[in-house]
């Protein structure tokens, strides 16, 4: 329980705050439910406040959900997720392909002002150190 004038802690049921002095208004004291650990081994629990997940419509979870599966799916680049776990906990790192060509196409085109189609292999997985070898086509 809290003094309405100064917010300093109070005792249970007191009439006058220690600090300041002001009368308590019998209200404040009825109104007032504190948690004990003596309640908890009654089996009373503190109040959960549910009400952001609540307050949505079954609706609104399921787009939620839905959505959340599909980002999670994407940032796999279309790979098995107990294969990309397994390469996170193996050090393999999954490349996209189609990037890796891209790039090297336009890196190419930037140097030399030729136009090549790269070709890579299709899943691309590397570890630090390693290298891959794609084929260059003009």
């Amino acid at each position: 329980m809290f003094c309405n004038k100064c917010g300093s802690s109070l005792a249970v049921g007191s009439v006058f705050c220690q600090k300041c002095g002001q009368r308590q208004s019998v209200q404040s004291t009825e109104q007032v439910h504190e948690f004990t650990p003596s309640q908890s081994s009654q089996g009373l629990t503190p109040p959960v406040d549910k009400r952001f997940w609540s307050s949505w419509s079954s609706g609104r979870r399921t787009w939620f959900v839905v959505i959340m599966a599909l980002t999670i799916l994407a940032g796999l680049n279309g790979q098995n997720i107990f294969t990309y776990v397994a390469g996170i906990a193996n050090g393999q790192v999954y490349l996209d392909s189609g990037k890796v060509e891209a790039n090297i196409d336009s890196g190419i085109l930037d140097q030399i002002g030729e136009k090549v189609t790269t070709t890579c292999p299709h899943p691309m997985t590397a570890k630090v150190g390693e290298s891959r070898q794609c084929t260059v086509v003009d």
